[in-house]
């Protein structure tokens, strides 16, 4: 099979690190941009020789005329995803697109029109699914009445890349589609999918730090589900980390511990404890696997296009304090 690897910053270098140690037979080529030479292992610069780095791989100056591809991961600027993948759909190129699918609700009926008309596989890289803690907590909330929800992720992006100034990352620009609503985009989907039908009541985005960025950098939501209150704050400016996902049933509560990798669930008279040995890279890995088992036909694949023109939509609102 033959694989394309769209933008090669730190997301695209893992996914080729990986395919590589998992599907070796494989023929890899890489398009990036023309610059860009570092060696970015586990979010550290490892190289400044690229090419003598991965040297079982092509590097390609267009993606113009690939039909020879079969499978494409688009790893590159937010803003540049769909025009990307349109131009790859037409070539019937099958696609893993890292999230978010967009910046903004353009085109997004056209890449749906063309994913149906082509019949092509498209999946969309939100490897929070693939967490043993989300993978749980499905189970645990199942046939159980829940009355309300908080999720929070409170992050300082300052301390993500040491390797790059964060004011000048893509994260921290409007215009490419950085910001928390779509970088951390990871709790909207959970809730959607754990939750399903979010109505927005409230939103306030923007930013409120002294970070500095162009970009919106705090986000607090409040969404119905049916009967069910839901809580999303999400932050850019907080240095003490937090992950958490307060699930409250109708005799306990659940809190979901990204971070830490447990869960507790508190009942009237006791705390149960749940500790999970999780390798980040591990959820990669796993959602590229469902991904060509798809394409495999070996079974179906989640996050879809639909799902994220749902979430794109809702950001959307969520952005204007709709």
């Amino acid at each position: 099979m033959n694989i394309l690897i769209v933008g090669f910053g730190s997301i695209g270098q893992r996914h080729l690190q990986n395919l590589l140690d998992s599907y070796p037979n494989n023929k890899y080529f890489v398009f990036k941009k023309p610059y860009y030479n570092n060696v970015i292992k586990d979010c550290h610069i490892i190289s400044n020789d690229l090419t003598g780095y991965y040297q079982s791989v092509k590097f390609i100056d267009s993606i113009d005329n690939v039909d020879y591809i079969d499978v494409a991961f688009i790893c590159n600027n937010t803003s540049d995803h769909l025009s990307t993948a349109l131009k790859l759909l037409k070539q019937n190129i099958n696609l893993f697109i890292e999230k978010p699918l967009s910046h903004n609700c353009k085109d997004l009926y056209s890449i749906k029109e063309c994913v149906e008309k082509n019949k092509s596989i498209v999946m969309i890289g939100f490897q929070t699914k693939f967490n043993p803690i989300y993978l749980k907590l499905q189970k645990l909330i199942q046939n159980e009445k829940i009355t309300f929800v908080s999720c929070k992720w409170l992050t300082y992006l300052p301390n993500w890349h040491q390797y790059e100034d964060y004011k000048k990352s893509y994260t921290a620009s409007k215009s490419l589609g950085g910001g928390v609503a779509l970088t951390l985009i990871h709790e909207l989907d959970m809730l959607n999918s754990l939750f399903g039908n979010l109505e927005l009541t409230n939103s306030i985005s923007g930013n409120f730090s002294s970070i500095d960025i162009e970009a919106d950098d705090y986000l607090m939501a409040n969404f119905m589900s049916g009967n069910r209150a839901i809580n999303l704050h999400l932050s850019f400016a907080q240095m003490k980390e937090e992950r958490v996902i307060t699930i409250n049933l109708s005799n306990k509560t659940i809190v979901g511990d990204f971070i830490n990798n447990t869960i507790k669930i508190h009942s009237k008279d006791n705390i149960e404890l749940i500790n999970f040995e999780i390798e980040r890279n591990d959820l990669f890995k796993s959602e590229v696997e469902c991904f060509f088992k798809s394409i495999g036909g070996e079974g179906s694949y989640i996050n879809t296009i639909n799902e994220s023109i749902e979430l794109q939509l809702l950001i959307d609102k969520i952005k204007e304090g709709v």
